[in-house]
């Protein structure tokens, strides 16, 4: 081992590196969050979703006939147009279950046994076949044709082959035509014996279904449980168990998908219920290994004291799964709930057509506690003046949150003609053009590009038609509501925050460079944390001038407007050490501005 401490013994030590070079990274690929009601998808958990796969994931956007509830995958499919991915949390109702599957244990091979009984009159030949029929008995089964391979009836001692036997008021049995049978000697009360074994009946796979959250768990005398994590309701999905392999352990486990009479295999895999079985990949056979890391639709579970003698070949059909009742205030709030969490990251939230003010409220919270903005509609099937007033009554205000208003119509690329829906996920992908903006620093993403106008500003619909003739404001009453309008439902035409006081927190830019700055402040300092005061002081005023000076290269900042009183640098830090284990960093800075509004002065010259 090389020495790299110096200790008092000869030798040459290698002490280690200081390396005082810290690098901070920006990222021009912007995440949206959102929640959303879906006819299928995982439930009541954010997943990741991007312009290729949403649909695959959640399905096509419930139709317009479903209310507001349909216009949340239209917001997805808007913003993701921009957007490198957004995180998804998919709200059911009440009443909203998935289905299981439950295949029994293998019945065990019944012992042979012989059944006593007595003819009621003089056996009847037909066709090939003897036919006799018993006095009234306790027998209560049926051997079929199929079955009675193996079954023999003992007349006077001497054995004939049993064809088939039926059960009933007279029950009846038939063997096979023997000549050397003296019929009249069977007269009523001969005593006949039928020897062979009663096939027991395999138990019906178990159907059931379950509220989303359900643990599962097998269920007694069944060794495998079967269900689907997609949320798919799954009415039309059958499971199949086939192609046992005695040698190797194994059975195909397939999925179908039957519709109009059609059936398509969706997945198949050759698995094992041996936990520590391994394929010839060495890969892991084991079924619900097998699914968890194969499958995104379904999942599966061994009983733990399942046996291979327990599986045999059997086939069922989801039933049961279903999509609930419209969610409740309280179902959206906690589903929105699901995005509190640091450990889901995103840059951008938006309200996708979510109009109870009460969600939306707690929206906004969310936001406001995760420093990131909040886009959200204004019901667009109101007129300007209607809209006003639900804006002013829903008494929403952050400078984290933008309202929006789209009253028009576009074209409904599922279902045709054209259908209405507002824009916060078009907002959304506005300001990931914005992030996206090149600057003058390769680190720093475009979050002071205003998300506005005719450069990143638009609207990427097809057939746009105004939805409302009347009911018009003033362009200074929708600047007093801060309410965004989109300029002939093109282009979004303002970029005012939820924020009542005239100040900068008022401009939707401002907000996203103060967000920008506090989460890179955040994973910066953590390289301060803990360390003592000389070092940290240091630390943290080597970061706050690097993370600053890259937004006066970006153009993020700029001089101050009114010299006299803030100086002539673009920003300013001061740092104190306020208690023992206690520092405060406070940066100051005049962002950039925003060309909202441009004035032309005619001057007539002699």
């Amino acid at each position: 081992m090389i020495s790299q401490t110096i200790t008092e013994s000869a030798g040459i030590t290698v002490l280690k590196p200081i390396d005082n070079n810290i690098s901070l990274t920006g990222s021009s690929q912007t995440i949206g969050a959102t929640v959303v009601a879906a006819s299928q998808g995982p439930v009541g958990k954010p997943v990741t979703v991007t312009a290729d796969n949403w649909q695959s994931i959640f399905g096509k956007p419930l139709p317009m006939s479903a209310g507001t509830k349909a216009e949340g995958l239209r917001h997805l499919k808007d913003a993701l147009t921009e957007c490198a991915a957004c995180q998804v949390v998919r709200v059911v109702g009440t009443g909203a279950q998935f289905p299981s599957l439950a295949f029994p244990v293998k019945p065990e091979a019944p012992a042979a046994k012989d059944y006593k009984v007595t003819i009621q009159s003089t056996p009847i030949v037909e066709s090939d076949t003897i036919k006799i029929l018993l006095s009234s008995s306790a027998l209560d089964f049926t051997v079929s044709a199929t079955e009675a391979d193996g079954w023999t009836v003992d007349i006077n001692s001497q054995l004939y082959n049993l064809h088939h036997f039926q059960h009933g008021a007279t029950p009846v049995l038939w063997i096979a035509k023997d000549d050397s049978l003296n019929l009249e000697a069977m007269t009523s009360g001969t005593k006949l014996v039928i020897h062979g074994k009663v096939q027991q009946t395999p138990p019906d796979v178990l159907t059931a279904s379950h509220p989303y959250g359900t643990d599962m768990a097998v269920a007694q005398d069944y060794w495998l449980v079967v269900w689907p994590v997609d949320g798919h309701p799954s009415d039309h999905r059958r499971v199949e168990i086939t192609a046992l392999d005695d040698v190797d352990q194994r059975f195909t486990l397939a999925f179908y998908e039957d519709h109009y009479g059609q059936s398509r295999l969706v997945e198949s895999y050759q698995v094992g219920i041996d936990t520590d079985d391994i394929d010839d990949q060495g890969l892991s056979a084991y079924a619900p290994t097998v699914l968890e890391e194969r499958s995104s639709r379904f999942r599966c579970q061994v009983a733990y004291n399942a046996r291979w003698a327990d599986v045999m070949p059997l086939s069922g059909a989801f039933t049961g799964g279903n999509n609930g009742e419209s969610p409740t205030t309280q179902q959206w709030i906690e589903a929105w709930s699901r995005l509190k969490s640091d450990d889901v990251a995103f840059d951008l939230l938006f309200a996708a057509g979510q109009y109870d003010t009460a969600v939306l409220a707690h929206a906004i919270e969310i936001a406001e506690g995760r420093l990131t903005q909040l886009k959200l509609d204004v019901p667009p099937y109101l007129t300007e003046s209607a809209a006003l007033k639900w804006l002013e009554d829903a008494n929403l205000e952050s400078y984290q949150a933008q309202a929006i208003h789209y009253p028009y119509k576009a074209n409904d690329e599922w279902y045709g003609g054209k259908s209405l829906w507002g824009a916060s996920g078009a907002l959304v992908a506005a300001k990931a053009r914005c992030y996206a903006t090149p600057t003058g620093h390769g680190a720093v993403s475009g979050a002071h590009y205003t998300a506005a106008g005719e450069s990143r500003g638009l609207i990427n619909r097809r057939g746009i038609e105004p939805l409302h003739s009347t009911g018009f404001v003033l362009p200074d009453e929708r600047v007093e509501a801060r309410m965004n309008p989109v300029d002939k439902g093109k282009f979004i035409n303002d970029c005012l925050n939820l924020w009542p006081k005239n100040n900068y927190l008022r401009f939707e830019h401002v907000v996203a460079v103060l967000n920008a700055i506090s989460h890179e402040f955040i994973q910066a300092a953590s390289v301060a944390k803990f360390e003592p005061d000389g070092l940290t002081l240091s630390l943290l005023t080597t970061l706050a001038n690097d993370i600053c000076q890259r937004r006066v290269d970006a153009g993020a900042f700029v001089n101050p407007r009114n010299p006299e009183r803030d100086g002539e640098n673009p920003f300013r830090i001061d740092i104190k050490q306020l208690e023992i284990d206690l520092w405060q960093v406070e940066v100051s800075f005049a962002p950039t501005g925003v060309a909202r509004r441009i004035a032309l002065q005619p001057k007539l010259m002699r």
